[in-house]
């Protein structure tokens, strides 16, 4: 078997193996920085006097306000998507993972 220069690896050097710990550090503070605040969020709304409830979401959906900007949000959101996946001349669309690609033909 020979050795070609594709097949032969070689080991990181100091300076590699330190930038990709130094990547995965700073991508797992960034991650943290922001899950971390979404977590306590969570849990504070499903926690009413230290216990499971989901009390506060059942008030807030009978908020006659509330209701008006759900409402508005997911009727800009369907006709947004509506125009947005309409066939454009000259153009063929996929669908893809619930998204729309567009490819020229």
């Amino acid at each position: 078997m020979e050795n070609t220069r594709a097949s032969i690896r070689r080991p990181f050097s100091p300076r590699q193996l330190l930038v990709y710990v130094l990547a995965v550090f700073g991508l797992l503070a960034v991650f943290g920085l922001f899950f971390l605040p979404i977590y306590k969020l969570a849990v504070m709304a499903f926690q009413v006097d230290g216990k499971l409830s989901l009390g506060m979401f059942s008030q807030l959906l009978q908020d006659a306000k509330t209701l008006k900007v759900i409402w508005d949000t997911l009727y800009i959101n369907l006709l947004s998507s509506f125009f947005a996946s309409r066939k454009a001349p000259g153009h063929q669309l996929h669908q893809s993972t619930g998204s729309w690609v567009c490819w020229r033909r």
